[in-house]
C-alpha cells in the first residue's frame, strides 16, 4: 500500500502559509512606512521594527514550508525584507521632504560630535530669518559652527533635514523592486518550496531531513 502524500506536503498547508507570509510582508510594509512617516530618522526604533518584521517573515516561511527548499526560501526572504525595510524607510522620508519640506538657507549653530564615530555627529541649524530648524542634521562630520548651507527641512519636525533637495527616485525604485521580488517569492512558494525532503526537529535538538516512505 502506498502513501499518496509521498514526497510532498498536504495541499492546504502551503496555500495557508502563503497567505500568512503575504499578510506579514504587507503588514510589515505598512508598519515600517508609518514608523518612517511619524518618527522620521529614529535608528533605534527603526532597527527594532525592521528586525521584528524580518525575523517574523523568515520564520513564517520556514515554518510553513518545512523542507530544505523552504529553509532556503526563508533565508532569502529574510535578506530581502531587511533590505526593503532600510531602503523603504529612506524612500518614505525622502518623499515626505520632497513634497512637504521647506527649502531654506541655514547656518550651523552647534555641532554635537560623537567621540567614537564621526558619522554619528549632528548639527543644529538656524535659518536666515532666525527660525530654528526643528530637528538636527545628521550625519554632520563635514560642517563646523558658522558654516552656511542650503537645506530642506520638515516644518512639522517629524523628519531630519537634509542638505540640498532630496530626490527619492532611486530609493523608490529599489523599494519597488525589492517588494516585487518578495511578492513573487512568496507567491511561488507552493510551487517549489513544499517539495523534496522535509525537515524536522528531533528531541535531541538535531535537524534531520527525511522523505515520506512507501508503505508496503
Amino acid at each position: 500500500m502506498k502513501d499518496d502524500r509521498a514526497g510532498q506536503l498536504p495541499h492546504r498547508a502551503p496555500l495557508r502559509w502563503t497567505l500568512y507570509a503575504l499578510l506579514t510582508l504587507y503588514g510589515g510594509c505598512l508598519l515600517s512606512g508609518l514608523q518612517a512617516w511619524w518618527l522620521g530618522r529614529s535608528p533605534g526604533f527603526e532597527g527594532m521594527v525592521c528586525a521584528a518584521w524580518t525575523i517574523t517573515l523568515g520564520t513564517v516561511v520556514t515554518l510553513g514550508f518545512r523542507t530544505r527548499r523552504g529553509h532556503v526560501a526563508g533565508w532569502i526572504a529574510l535578506l530581502l525584507t531587511f533590505g526593503l525595510g532600510l531602503v523603504g524607510s529612506d524612500a518614505v522620508r525622502s518623499t515626505i521632504l520632497e513634497r512637504h519640506g521647506e527649502r531654506a538657507a541655514a547656518v550651523v549653530t552647534e555641532v554635537r560630535a560623537d567621540d567614537h564615530r564621526a558619522a554619528d555627529s549632528s548639527c543644529l541649524l538656524r535659518t536666515d530669518d532666525g527660525r530654528d530648524v526643528p530637528r538636527e542634521l545628521a550625519p554632520c562630520e563635514r560642517f563646523e559652527v558658522g558654516d552656511r548651507l542650503d537645506v530642506t527641512y520638515d516644518p512639522d519636525g517629524r523628519q531630519n533635514p537634509v542638505v540640498g533637495v532630496p530626490d527619492p527616485t532611486g530609493t523608490l525604485g529599489w523599494s519597488a523592486g525589492l517588494l516585487a521580488a518578495l511578492t513573487l517569492l512568496v507567491l511561488s512558494l507552493p510551487l517549489w518550496a513544499g517539495r523534496g525532503p522535509r525537515v524536522r526537529f528531533t528531541r535531541d535538538g538535531l535537524v534531520r531531513a527525511y522523505r515520506y516512505e512507501q508503505l508496503r
